[in-house]
């Protein structure tokens, strides 16, 4: 009598779960959260990329959020700052989001505001807490030194923001 019990128990969650009685409130979700970086224009990474003759400046906050509900998607807006709104020719900006090791997901930037949505980080990290990695890309011509690309780097952009918005795990 106990395993039928057991078993009705078991088909009638099973049920709830698939049909939507469950609600919202029963969620692994808790409240939203907003993480915000000002990256600045100093980059945390460069590099030349010889066949090409550009140079590649890569900001990133280590400091992302780690306790990330991955059962719901979330959005990340990068904000690349240009000198009068207008970016230089020859500039290649990307955001980047990676996490779980293996998952990443890229989006060009344009001189305003460029959102990456529905970033989806159950997969990687199965339901449980999740973590992110954010990071603004910008590859440019050179100017012929590393010295003179940051001057003309910081002529040319003003600022890199980075927002994260996301619903933490309970």
């Amino acid at each position: 009598m106990r395993i039928f019990y057991f078993l009705s128990v078991l088909v009638l969650a099973f049920l709830c779960s698939g049909c939507g009685l469950l609600s919202d409130e029963d969620s692994l979700c808790g409240v939203e959260k907003r993480w915000n970086a000002d990256l600045g224009s100093e980059p945390s990474y460069e590099s030349l990329n010889v066949l090409n003759n550009t140079r590649i400046f890569q900001f990133e906050d280590a400091n992302t959020p780690e306790n990330i509900c991955s059962e719901e998607h979330s959005k990340a807006v990068f904000t690349l700052v240009f000198k009068d709104n207008m970016m230089p020719a020859g500039v290649i900006p990307t955001g980047k989001a990676y996490w779980g090791g293996f998952f990443e997901q890229e989006v060009n930037l344009g001189p305003y505001d460029t959102h990456m949505e529905n970033i989806g980080l159950k997969q990687a990290f199965n339901g449980g807490p999740g973590w992110i990695g954010l990071q603004i890309i910008v590859e440019f011509p050179t100017q012929g030194s590393l010295e003179k690309d940051k001057a003309w780097f910081s002529e040319n952009v003003k600022n890199c923001y980075i927002e994260y918005i996301y619903r933490e795990s309970i």
